[in-house]
């Protein structure tokens, strides 16, 4: 009897119960909505990251720093061929300077030797008066 007693309060106590749990249910799956949704949030600006950061095809960092490094390159060449192109520039510089001497002592002698052949004619046409 003790048992049926015992059974009959319990069924009289399952609706309450059913009540709580339905509630406590309601409630950890509201929970769980939440987190869904936060993680799929999470999921999107993970993907977004992952985008931005590998290649794809010219806006990511990973393309950004890959075009800077072959642009460095290319800035690096450029200033080879500078460097290469100053040595060259310096060289002709040190050409025209060797023949700016050369011609100024020529221009010297040639000078020298005009007033020397001047002064030499203004001395025989001296002597040629005199005869």
């Amino acid at each position: 009897m003790q048992a049926s007693v015992t059974f009959t309060q319990s069924l009289t106590m399952l609706p309450d119960f059913m009540k709580r749990t339905d509630a406590t249910l309601q409630g950890q799956d509201a929970t769980l909505q939440g987190q869904d949704a936060t993680l799929q949030d999470v999921v999107k600006t993970q993907r977004k990251i992952a985008y931005q950061v590998g290649p794809n095809g010219g806006g990511s960092l990973n393309d950004s720093v890959t075009k800077a490094v072959l642009e460095l390159a290319e800035l690096k060449d450029g200033q080879g061929l500078i460097r290469e192109d100053v040595s060259v520039v310096k060289s002709d510089i040190g050409h025209v300077k060797r023949q700016a001497i050369a011609l100024k002592k020529t221009t010297t002698d040639t000078a020298a030797k005009l007033t020397e052949h001047i002064e030499l004619s203004a001395t025989n046409r001296i002597i040629d008066k005199k005869d």
